[in-house]
């Protein structure tokens, strides 16, 4: 990791220029040492420019970066709960369709990659387009994420080979509420009957 730090003593403010993360391990950052929520595995590349308080570090961070996570597997509990479900009732829908399920991916919460930019304001994180690419399927998010609170509120599209599911997120990241809007492919299925079915996974992860 490279970085140039600039701190200034009073307000105990601290900016962080150019930063340069390359193959780091999220294993050991998030997983054995912060222990968050939306943990993840895998080499992680960041590069960004931020600041923040240390006073209030999640409160106060603000800045700007990209960033691209190699092959890996989502492995915190809330992250499960969340992804997890929206893979399976994907997977749900497309049998409803005639699909196989099975075919959506045997380990939805195993990725090949995540990439995507973010912009952070006094410690809400804001995407456009983080990008969840897994065996047989794709995840794109778009939203805002408050790294304090916990507060969601994002869009989500899942594709996989036989439709696309799109789904919006809001709430508090420890139980969201969720509502699933079937897209074109899928005008067959009851979009309350997916909702329910959503609902129940949720409830199975907690």
């Amino acid at each position: 990791m490279t970085t140039n730090v600039v701190a200034t003593l009073e307000g105990a403010h601290v900016d962080l220029k150019d930063v340069a993360v390359n193959a780091a391990h999220l294993d050991k950052l998030l997983v054995e040492f912060l222990c968050q929520g939306y943990a993840v595995t895998g080499p992680l590349d960041l590069t960004g420019n931020f600041g923040l308080a240390l006073r209030d570090p999640l409160g106060t961070l603000s800045g700007a970066g990209q960033l691209r996570i190699g092959s890996g597997k989502v492995v915190g509990a809330q992250a499960l709960r969340l992804l997890g479900s929206v893979a399976r009732i994907g997977g749900a829908v497309s049998g409803l369709l005639g699909a196989d399920p099975a075919t959506i991916g045997t380990s939805p919460l195993e990725f090949d990659s995540i990439t995507g930019t973010f912009q952070v304001s006094k410690g809400v994180v804001t995407t456009r387009d983080l990008l969840y690419t897994g065996r047989g399927l794709k995840m794109a998010v778009a939203g805002e994420y408050g790294l304090a609170s916990g507060r969601m509120n994002m869009d989500v599209t899942l594709d996989h080979a036989r439709g696309q599911l799109h789904a919006r997120v809001t709430g508090n990241a420890a139980s969201p509420a969720i509502q699933v809007s079937p897209s074109s492919v899928m005008k067959s299925v009851d979009p309350r009957s997916v909702e329910r079915g959503l609902q129940d996974l949720l409830k199975r992860f907690k």
